[in-house]
């Protein structure tokens, strides 16, 4: 008998983001709570999964006072809030929190997720080629894939080397490399994907490269003639000629017809 495979998309969110302009570009980086970034995933992407999933935050008011996490507390059930600072230094640990409720709900229904893959709400996913990509790196023994990002030397990990890691719009970890994150531990203000890229930079863990994966920073269309599994970076609503969630969702569709 075949085994199956389980994949948990894991979607970085954010709550108390401020709307802010980038003065490199021009363009919106923040939209408040991001409110519009995961209706536009729910309304174009994600109607096509129907496994495991769920959007993560950072804290916001009113927070419970018991437990690790909030949910649905917004009318958003398949929303979960951890009490770390929502902010672009604080995504380090609100990935560690994400790889450890992955566990914990693995825990506790006895093994049923087999890889996670974590996105960006401002990434547009082919959900099943997504789920064949993950499942080729479970079923070949990859502990951590993505589009490899090599880096000149920075001040983490002391400048001494370059900086190896999948970039964090789309990537897969296994369950083991999920634990071996979590067990290090993520401090903030060190970006999550080079955290991680240089915590599963041992030995123990082996790397693939996806060339479907595109990093952005503006999006290519994914069509029923191309390979991409993943493009970034796609916001609610077209900027300065840049496709929009819906335009590169409506681009998919009119290649199916």
């Amino acid at each position: 008998m075949q085994r199956t495979f389980n994949l948990f998309i894991a979607i970085k969110s954010a709550w108390g983001a401020d709307v802010h302009v980038s003065t490199r570009t021009g363009m919106i980086e923040n939209g408040g709570h991001h409110l519009d970034r995961r209706n536009a995933i729910r309304k174009t992407w994600l109607a096509g999964w129907y496994g495991s999933f769920k959007f993560f935050t950072g804290r916001h008011k009113p927070m419970r006072i018991y437990g690790d996490t909030t949910c649905g507390m917004f009318g958003e059930t398949d929303m979960v809030s951890f009490p770390v600072d929502d902010s672009f230094n604080n995504i380090g640990p609100k990935v560690q929190c994400i790889m450890q409720y992955v566990l914990d709900q693995n825990y506790a229904c006895g093994g049923l997720y087999d890889g996670i893959l974590i996105v960006d709400d401002d990434a547009y996913i082919h959900v099943l080629r997504a789920w064949q990509f993950a499942a080729r790196m479970f079923f070949a023994g990859v502990d951590y894939a993505g589009c490899l990002r090599d880096d000149p030397p920075g001040t983490f990990k002391g400048g001494v080397a370059p900086q190896k890691y999948m970039h964090g719009s789309c990537y897969y970890v296994s369950m083991k490399a999920a634990d071996a994150v979590t067990r290090h531990g993520i401090k903030e203000f060190i970006p999550d994907d080079v955290a991680v890229g240089w915590i599963l930079n041992t030995p123990e863990m082996a790397w693939y490269h996806e060339p479907a994966i595109w990093p952005g920073p503006a999006p290519v269309s994914i069509l029923k003639s191309n390979r991409w599994l993943s493009t970034h970076k796609c916001l609610p609503i077209p900027q300065q000629g840049i496709p929009s969630m819906y335009d590169v969702h409506q681009a998919w569709k009119d290649s199916n017809a």
